[in-house]
């Protein structure tokens, strides 16, 4: 595998790609990229058709890069199709170990370092920080803007193209807000008629 710098130009998005980029998502990666720079290449196919890193080429064009590092895969197209879906779910099958993530956030927050803000919104890393530990003072504040609760939703097949139509009515650009409008929704519907069934 040889990576090679292009011209940012030069590459394009896939116009097929089933993963979703929602602005936060996008900042997040921006972030990153701002921060660490880029630290693990595009994979292109050899019409530079991206086929893994979507995201991290919407972030580039976002700051302005005009080149980034890619690699090109031979793959033929059904392979690189099934690439892209597996590279994109592989990270959807994973989570955080609470206790080793806190850990390491304190870490890098005791040693002087900073978490960014688009990586973690509102309270999500109340779970994490128990009642009971302090932070340093310095690391607080940074810590109070980070805050929220972990929410992991599950819908059937069947039902995921109406949820998902239904997030995208709510709040197309934040799946956080969209979430809690709809539930607001729900609540308040069923307050003005309680014989309702859920």
């Amino acid at each position: 595998m040889h990576a090679e710098q292009v011209k940012i130009d030069s590459i394009t998005a896939d116009p097929n790609n089933a993963r979703l980029h929602q602005t936060r998502s996008i900042e997040a990666i921006a972030a990153s990229l701002k921060r660490f720079g880029q630290r693990k290449p595009i994979v292109v196919d050899d019409s530079g058709v991206i086929v893994a890193g979507n995201g991290a080429f919407l972030a580039a064009k976002q700051l302005g890069w005009s080149e980034v590092w890619v690699v090109r895969t031979d793959l033929n197209r059904a392979e690189r199709t099934a690439y892209a879906i597996a590279d994109n779910r592989t990270s959807d099958l994973s989570d955080f170990d609470p206790m080793r993530l806190e850990a390491n956030i304190k870490t890098v927050l005791d040693e002087g370092g900073e978490i960014d803000a688009a990586l973690f919104s509102g309270n999500e890393i109340d779970l994490l920080l128990s009642a009971n530990s302090e932070p340093p003072d310095r690391s607080r504040m940074q810590l109070n803007q980070l805050r929220n609760k972990v929410v992991r939703v599950v819908v059937a097949c069947e039902q995921l193209a109406v949820f998902e139509a239904a997030m995208r009515l709510a709040d197309p650009t934040n799946r956080q807000a969209a979430l809690l409008k709809l539930c607001e929704s729900f609540l308040a519907t069923r307050q003005q008629d309680p014989r309702q069934e859920s």
